[in-house]
């Protein structure tokens, strides 16, 4: 009888920890998320020139594809026919990347590291 009691005790113990334990990981990503600092609005992604607008006549504007011709105009001195020129200077070009190792040289020196072939 007493055995009875404490394998039922032990069995309800464990199945108290399981659950307090599942609820504890189920809360803990939204506890870490608000610890994270206050939101800033104004600090969101940046506002592309027109984008919004481009994007609607562009697609309203055609019962058509537009052709070669048209959509090079559309998007002469820019980067695409809807986004233009808006914030092209804030774009990565080959001059940034000065001294960077591709993926394939990390690969390849890993690989190296790997087989012993420093």
């Amino acid at each position: 009888m007493i055995r009875t009691f404490f394998t039922q005790t032990a069995k309800g113990i464990a199945v108290a920890f399981a659950c307090g334990l599942l609820l504890l990981s189920n809360a803990l990503p939204a506890a870490a998320i608000s610890g994270s600092g206050p939101s800033s609005p104004d600090k969101g992604l940046p506002n592309l020139e027109n984008i919004q607008e481009n994007t609607e006549e562009f697609m309203t504007g055609y019962n058509r594809m537009p052709g070669m011709k048209e959509t090079q105009e559309r998007s002469a001195g820019g980067l695409n026919s809807v986004q233009g020129s808006a914030d092209k200077d804030k774009m990565l070009r080959p001059e940034d990347a000065e001294g960077a190792t591709t993926t394939v040289d990390n690969m390849q020196k890993g690989l190296d590291k790997l087989l012993g072939n420093r």
